[in-house]
């Protein structure tokens, strides 16, 4: 026989009749669980019941499977067997939003593969032998969701009435990740500098980030094929970036630092960022907090860019020559100078460098605004490649001036260019879309760029370029006294003359030739010797000289002693053999001198002889 109770509460049983009858006043005992009979074990307890609804939190859209327990209300770990046990009952299930507390954009939670909603839907669920009956839950957004349960019986069963218990039911569901774009050309799978460029240092460009739902296990692309989460909300999410090449590179700072996601449909949050460096970056955006306990992964884009500078800033130039106020034309001289790639902000893009580094830099020259391109005579020494997003030529190596620019003389003598201005041009070799700043330079123009506005390079300095040569004596004296030769620094100026504003051109005796196979000059006595003596000889403006002099207002001297007897000195100056091996001031016609030692002087009314040896 089955006693059922549909209520909570204590039920006493008893006998109403019975064959035979019971005896008068006599007490009904009853025994429970095999104990010994008593009048108490006759008192049936009906607990109150209900329903423990478990579902594990997820990430959104993933099934979730969770369990519906029959018990016992005031100790849910006693399930309500007898009445749940392997049956199907038909209970009414309902979702409530919890955070957020609205269905703002319809997403829905579905139940063994019904939709549950606010209002109760009946469905069968079928309970195992412990009184649990399985749940296939499933929720598309973000959030906190509840759901609840309630069972009313009917037939044997009416007026039995159960319900999950209050704050029960909770579960989470989160994104399984954020999604970063840009604009497609912004993609570049390649992730080298072989990408096209997306955009200028510093410059904004649109970028959306999505909070995405799960799709399957494994999945490696939640931006293709996946859901969103609409509802999902968080601050202080962190942006950024890490930088793909150049390999080594460092990451680019980011204009917009940090964003808070908002509740919005598609979940889609439209925003503006920049990227300050140069080169091909995956952006980044890191939650800083957590959802509901729970870590979201920090998201990365696909390889955005090719970023390029903003443009090229000109600092610290000058020209340094080994005389101040000239150079000779083919004289090397020094151009220092730092190039600078910069940002949108005027800093420097660090990855500016190897490959990303793709400019040509050239340097220009014009005298005196003249319109006349003089820049294919120049020509400049390799430099130090683009580091760290700066191009530095420096003035010196050591102690040393570094001479590594040079202005061409043609095959002619030239009157001086009295302003030689030399400037800076520079081809990013990206259709010109990072340019040199403050330009006031155009060779190729006539008058002021600036006023024009024409200008296409950027000024360094000017220096008066002279056209030289080093022209030697041929003198002649008596064989009792010494004899001094002019060795002359010379520019042209619709003639040639003295290079007054030389004081710089080194010559040095160990560069001299003499010709005559009888005689040679010895360095250690620094004399010259011949067949029946020797003499002194040296260099510098006062006799008796020294083996190196330095010319002073263009002019030094090669003295030689008296020889006490008639002697021809032909002598002719190597210039490769000089100290600075000044070959600017070749001239074949005036290297070659001769020193002409008699027993008289000669007749002074020849003012001059030119004598050829062969």
């Amino acid at each position: 026989m089955d006693l059922r109770g549909n209520k909570p509460g204590n039920v006493t049983i008893g006998v109403a009749s019975s064959e035979p009858g019971t005896k008068p006043y006599s007490e009904t005992l009853c025994r429970a669980a095999g104990g010994s009979p008593s009048a108490d074990s006759c008192t049936l307890t009906f607990a109150d019941s209900g329903f423990v609804v478990e579902i594990p939190d997820g990430y959104a859209n993933e099934p979730l499977s969770g369990l519906l327990k029959a018990v016992k209300k005031d100790d849910t770990s006693q399930r309500c067997v007898p009445g749940f046990a392997n049956v199907t009952k038909n209970v009414a299930l309902s979702s409530r939003y919890v955070l957020p507390n609205e269905n703002t954009f319809g997403n829905q939670v579905s139940i063994n593969g019904s939709v549950v909603g606010s209002s109760p839907v009946t469905l069968p669920l079928q309970f195992n032998a412990q009184g649990e009956a399985p749940l296939a839950v499933r929720y598309p957004d973000a959030g906190q969701v509840q759901i609840s349960a309630r069972y009313d019986g009917t037939g044997v069963e009416s007026g039995l009435e159960m319900e999950s218990q209050e704050g029960d039911g909770i579960f989470v569901t989160r994104p399984v990740g954020l999604c970063i774009t840009t604009e497609d050309e912004g993609v570049c799978e390649a992730g080298d500098v072989s990408c096209n460029i997306f955009r200028k240092a510093g410059e904004a460009f649109p970028m959306t980030i999505r909070a995405m739902a799960w799709e399957k296990a494994g999945d490696n692309d939640i931006c293709s094929g996946n859901g969103t989460t609409p509802n999902f909300e968080m601050a202080n999410i962190e942006l950024g970036s890490e930088v793909v090449a150049p390999q080594g590179g460092v990451n680019a700072g980011v204009e917009l630092k940090s964003y808070h996601h908002q509740r919005a449909a598609g979940s889609l949050q439209r925003m503006d960022q920049s990227l300050d460096d140069v080169g091909v970056f995956r952006l980044t955006a890191t939650p800083k907090e957590t959802y509901f306990g729970y870590t979201i992964d920090p998201a990365h884009s696909e390889p955005v860019g090719r970023i390029v500078p903003w443009d090229f800033a000109l600092s610290e130039a000058e020209l340094n020559s080994t005389c101040a106020n000239f150079v000779y034309m083919s004289q090397p001289f020094n151009s220092a100078f730092i190039l600078s790639a910069r940002n949108k902000m005027g800093g420097v893009t660090y990855n500016y460098r190897d490959e990303f580094a793709k400019s040509d830099i050239t340097l220009v020259a014009a005298n005196q605004k003249s319109g006349e391109d003089l820049s294919e005579r120049i020509a400049m020494s390799p430099s130090d490649q683009w580091a760290a997003g700066l191009y530095q030529v420096k003035r010196e190596d050591g102690e040393k001036l570094l001479l590594n620019t040079r202005f061409d003389r043609g095959d002619a003598p030239e009157d001086p260019l009295i302003a030689l201005e030399f400037g800076l041009r520079i081809d990013d070799r990206d259709g010109g879309l990072s340019q040199l700043v403050d330009l006031d330079m155009n060779p190729a123009l006539t008058g002021d760029c600036v006023e024009r506005d024409a200008c296409d390079a950027k000024l360094l300095g000017q220096y008066e370029l002279r056209y030289g040569r080093l022209k030697v004596a041929t003198e002649q004296g008596v064989d009792s006294e010494p004899l001094a030769l002019k060795q002359e620094v010379e520019f042209y100026r619709g003639d040639w003359q003295l290079n007054e504003l030389d004081y710089c051109t080194s010559l040095d005796l160990s560069g001299y030739e003499f010709s005559d196979p009888e005689q040679s000059y010895q360095a250690a006595s620094q004399s010259l010797t011949f067949t029946n003596g020797s003499i002194g000889i040296g260099l510098g403006n006062n006799a008796p000289g020294a083996s190196l002099a330095q010319v002073a207002a263009g002019l030094t001297r090669l003295h030689l002693g008296a020889p006490k007897q008639p002697l021809r000195v032909p002598y002719k100056v190597d210039l490769s053999q000089q100290p600075d091996q000044p070959l600017w001031l070749s001239d074949p016609d005036t290297l070659e001198g001769v020193a002409i030692f008699g027993n008289s002087r000669g007749n002074d009314r020849i003012i001059y002889r030119r004598e050829s040896f062969r």
